[in-house]
């Protein structure tokens, strides 16, 4: 059938007010590493899953994957890429204009759907 490339992206920031969403006070992180892999099917992140590729981090924290084919999608933060002194969970806002009631983290491996 016909569909039309989807993109995955967000942004990754510390949440310092843990309201879930990207606003004043909290702090964007540029130049972070972000790995997308496509699900082999099972719903769980592991080494079955076909990596797509990485994107890093823009000055305001944002990321997108585009291009991308239907299918369920892993989104990695590369824990070793984040500032000295930080360490998960950070959030991230989807790319949708919506507050996000249920913010993802790095070390969560939640599945998105495109």
């Amino acid at each position: 059938g016909y569909f039309s490339p989807a993109t995955i992206g967000d942004f990754v920031f510390e949440d310092v007010d843990n309201s879930g969403t990207y606003n004043a006070g909290d702090t964007a992180f540029a130049n972070i590493d972000v790995d997308l892999y496509l699900d082999d099917g099972d719903g769980i992140r592991n080494a079955g899953d076909t990596f797509i590729g990485t994107q890093t981090t823009d000055a305001a924290g944002a990321y997108d994957f585009t291009g991308l084919t239907p299918g369920d999608y892993f989104v990695d933060v590369d824990e070793t890429s984040l500032p000295a002194g930080y360490s998960p969970p950070l959030a991230y806002e989807r790319n949708t204009g919506l507050p996000v009631t249920n913010p993802l983290y790095p070390s969560s491996g939640e599945k998105l759907k495109v």
